[in-house]
């Protein structure tokens, strides 16, 4: 007898391009963050991270923990025209109704992410996180992702979160600091004409009836998943954001039905444009993740083997996990390399046709100046 497995079929999303000031701003501050674990991010994030005091860092990865906000209900970031206005209302908000949006948030992750949820525990109330740092620390580790936490600064987190008024004191101390002193406000003046030309650049691309992940892998030319396929089916519209600082990656958050993905700014594939600011930024991208002789040699040996496994590439280059991971997200990022999952093992061939993309984009480029 035959059966029946009905699948809803992905909805198509209407596809936006936008700059985001607030959320765009808040991204680099958290890329400052991603430095050790993600080779080839942005200049001015490694700068920033180079020269950040222990108590900066500490506020860093308060607010690692606390990205919630940017697709929570505690501030609409994606809705501010610029960090300034977001800075203000953070700083009059009431810090009780602040920090319980948050923790909302935080409640509500076991079922936005329920793959990375130990599914075998009941989620619990606001008040039984709020009971004691510990218990903050433990809803944390609960999430397959988070075991490997730093215990004494989520102890820390747990007690700002236990204190509304001090997290709205400390965070907007943060905030302020890294816009007006740190920097941010300057390196966004800069970065601005650049992200308006990508946008303006996509705005004029045709991307109709195509279901979020065509969109992603139309525009970003990644073929990823950012979110659970349960997630993304909630999607009705994908906002294209260009970030100045994240080198070959992506990121992406899921506000109510609309989903943002954040890119490395760069020119749409097989536009030319009047200035050639976006085409070296992409092609920079290319070539820092050619610009170690590890990675080097990574791609060497693949040349050699059809497929390696990541446990066979540390094995063979004597490579520590964290350094291998690093190397091998920032080729994959790249599109150097084709990852996929072998059971539970990441595998990865070559992509020839990156290389030869690559040596092609350097010689135009040259050639047009």
């Amino acid at each position: 007898m035959l059966t029946r497995e009905l699948v809803l079929a992905p909805q198509v999303v209407q596809v936006e391009f936008a700059l985001v000031p607030a959320l765009n701003a808040l991204n680099s501050l958290h890329l400052t963050g991603q430095v050790e674990r993600l080779s080839g991010l942005g200049e001015w994030v490694t700068q920033m991270a180079a020269v950040w005091t222990p108590a900066e860092r500490r506020l860093n990865g308060l607010l690692d923990s606390g990205l919630a906000l940017t697709i929570s209900d505690a501030l609409p970031m994606t809705q501010y025209p610029d960090f300034q206005a977001f800075l203000r209302d953070w700083n009059s908000m009431d810090p009780v109704v602040l920090r319980d949006r948050l923790l909302d948030f935080v409640l509500r992750m076991p079922f936005e992410f329920p793959e990375c949820w130990t599914r075998d525990l009941p989620v619990p109330t606001a008040s039984e996180v709020l009971a004691s740092p510990q218990a903050y620390v433990a809803f944390m580790r609960s999430f397959d992702e988070m075991d490997d936490l730093d215990e004494a600064e989520w102890v820390e987190y747990g007690r700002l979160m236990a204190d509304p008024p001090r997290l709205q004191r400390e965070i907007s101390a943060y905030l302020s600091h890294a816009w007006e002193i740190g920097g941010l406000r300057e390196e966004w003046a800069r970065s601005e004409p650049l992200l308006t030309e990508a946008v303006q650049a996509y705005q004029k691309q045709t991307y109709r009836n195509l279901t979020a992940m065509e969109a992603i892998r139309a525009v970003t030319g990644r073929d990823i998943s950012l979110f659970s396929h349960w997630a993304i089916a909630r999607a009705e519209r994908a906002v294209f954001v260009p970030s100045p600082h994240m080198g070959p990656y992506l990121t992406g958050m899921l506000g109510e039905k609309t989903l943002y993905v954040m890119f490395g700014a760069r020119a749409p594939q097989g536009v030319s444009l009047a200035s050639p600011d976006l085409s070296r930024a992409e092609l920079l991208v290319r070539l820092n993740a050619l610009a170690d002789d590890t990675r080097l040699h990574i791609l060497e040996l693949l040349t050699r083997s059809e497929e390696l496994c990541a446990q066979e590439i540390i094995e063979a280059l004597s490579l520590s996990q964290s350094s291998a991971s690093r190397h091998l997200s920032q080729l994959s990022a790249s599109g150097f390399l084709i990852e996929r999952r072998r059971e539970v093992n990441k595998c990865y061939s070559l992509n020839r046709e990156r290389a030869d993309e690559v040596v092609r984009a350097l010689s135009s480029f040259l050639t047009l100046q």
